[in-house]
């Protein structure tokens, strides 16, 4: 006698499940929808109903890939980029950035052109980059809008276009990214690929403040400050340096440097506000910290502390700190003496552009401190540092 089979599917909640009758033997099958599979690696990810577990969680966003949901191959790939419950593994995580990317998951396609900016987990290609930046700024991804943005900006994988990059600054901060409306204040305050309109600037600083970007709140600070495109306002001024601090400590700067120039300054308050900058990585508060150290300010005067801040603030580009630091090897003071060491931080700074240290490097040459003496590159320096600002360079003062 033969067996007769039978087969039904029910569907419930995205998962099939398959009765499958042998003669008398029931056999349940399951087959789980991509999307459910995608929502448990969501829960997982994220500790919701269950424990969190990344290495589930990927496998099961993995599994959703396979099944043809783009966020999935997303997902996958940041946490192979991120090494969440997997060794990291930039290259593996491209492959399904560019899945995803490839069925127009925008914020992927962005992702995509990190890896290949940065040449992780595959050749640096910046003007790659920049053509998946652009796609995903077109699928309205405000990053990749900002991103795109500082490319053309910055020549970097395409030529200088700073009318391109407002346009892409203006797109990110229109769709919420207010780095890009910061971005645009700044091209407005400079006339860089738009027409100079100090007004139009602080609007769009407004706007990037409001949107809690620190450098916003500062840029429009200084323009209330110094009643450019706005009117004069300190106390306005102020408020916004405040803002700025609190969203950023690394702005604190700007608010000590406020109070410091105040008539009746709180010199403990300006140090804490320099520190806290300072602390945060900002090479203009420990340039201001020092600066406290040398003069005996708000503080015991303490020229090797001092010596300590400016070299830490110069090796981050802090033009002025690298001349100062010059001053106190010349002097001696904080440091051991030394003409060379001095007349190697005048020459960083002045090839940063800082005047004084074009002026000062000259002065080197002229008496032949810590360099040979040599009359030309005397006269080259001092025309540099006329160039730069400093008067002293230039010949009608000498």
């Amino acid at each position: 006698m033969g067996y007769s089979s039978a087969m039904w599917q029910l569907r419930l909640l995205g998962v099939t499940v398959v009765l499958l009758i042998v003669g008398a033997t029931v056999t349940m099958l399951w087959w789980i929808s991509p999307a459910v599979r995608f929502d448990r690696g969501w829960r997982y990810s994220q500790g919701t109903g269950v424990a969190r577990d990344d290495a589930k969680a990927i496998d099961l966003y993995r599994l959703a890939c396979e099944g043809g949901i783009p966020e999935g191959c997303f997902n996958t790939g940041l946490f192979l980029e991120l090494g969440r419950g997997v060794p990291q593994n930039p290259a593996g995580a491209r492959v399904f950035y560019q899945r995803a990317c490839d069925a127009d998951y925008f914020r992927s396609c962005s992702n995509l052109a990190n890896l290949y900016m940065a040449g992780r987990g595959v050749a640096r290609d910046t003007p790659h980059a920049l053509t998946l930046y652009a796609r995903a700024c077109g699928g309205k991804e405000a990053r990749a809008c900002f991103n795109a943005g500082v490319m053309h900006a910055h020549a970097e994988g395409t030529p200088l276009d700073s009318a391109r990059a407002a346009t892409l600054y203006q797109s990110a901060c229109e769709l919420g990214e207010a780095s890009g409306c910061t971005n645009l204040g700044i091209l407005f305050e400079k006339g860089a690929g738009v027409a100079q309109d100090l007004a139009r600037a602080a609007a769009w600083y407004r706007r990037g403040c409001d949107g809690n970007n620190a450098a916003a709140c500062v840029d429009l600070g200084l323009l209330s400050e110094d009643g450019r495109g706005t009117a004069q306002d300190h106390a306005a001024a102020e408020a916004l340096y405040r803002r700025a601090c609190d969203l950023e400590a690394g702005t604190c700067s700007d608010l000590g440097r406020l109070y410091d120039n105040g008539a009746s300054a709180d010199l403990p308050r300006v140090v804490a506000l320099y520190r806290k900058s300072c602390d945060a990585g900002d090479a203009t508060g420990c340039f201001n910290l020092a600066l406290k150290y040398e003069l005996g300010s708000g503080l015991a005067r303490d020229d090797a502390q001092a010596a300590r801040l400016l070299d830490g603030a110069c090796a981050r580009h802090q033009l002025a700190a690298c001349c100062n630091l010059g001053v106190l090897y010349h002097s001696g003071r904080g440091v051991p003496r030394d003409e060379a060491r001095s007349a190697q931080l005048y020459e960083q700074a002045c090839e940063g552009g800082d005047g004084l240290g074009c002026y000062n490097l000259a002065i080197k040459y002229a008496l032949g401190e810590g360099v040979t003496r040599d009359p030309a590159r005397e006269e080259e320096l001092k025309r540099k540092a006329c160039e730069a600002g400093d008067k002293r360079g230039c010949p009608e003062v000498e």
